[in-house]
């Protein structure tokens, strides 16, 4: 029986933190890290990884990058198009749009 609910409890975690992560990843990630290593909350060993520090760095730099670009007017989607793999990607339309 605790066999079952420890199951049920990483289930019910993993849905919450998919349910999130269609929110924001970077965000989602960084909280569950901060809260697993405050010890906050126990984390299935399988998602300790999240409460390594470079884990939270890393997600912590991503959610904050993110967040200013997607402030940024034409600065941040501008970045984007010009940063693809592809050298004639701003002849697209939608770069076009942004990028003037």
């Amino acid at each position: 029986m605790e066999s079952f609910d420890q199951i049920i409890k990483t289930i019910s975690l993993s849905m919450g933190a998919a349910w999130a992560a269609g929110i924001n990843l970077y965000a989602t990630v960084f909280i569950l890290g901060i809260l697993g290593a405050t010890g906050n909350l126990v984390l299935p060993q399988n998602l300790e990884i999240l409460s390594d520090p470079v884990v939270l760095w890393a997600s912590g730099f991503m959610y904050f990058v993110e967040f200013f670009a997607d402030k940024t007017p034409r600065g941040g989607y501008g970045v984007g198009c010009h940063s693809h793999l592809y050298p004639d990607s701003c002849r697209r339309d939608d770069c076009r749009r942004c990028c003037g």
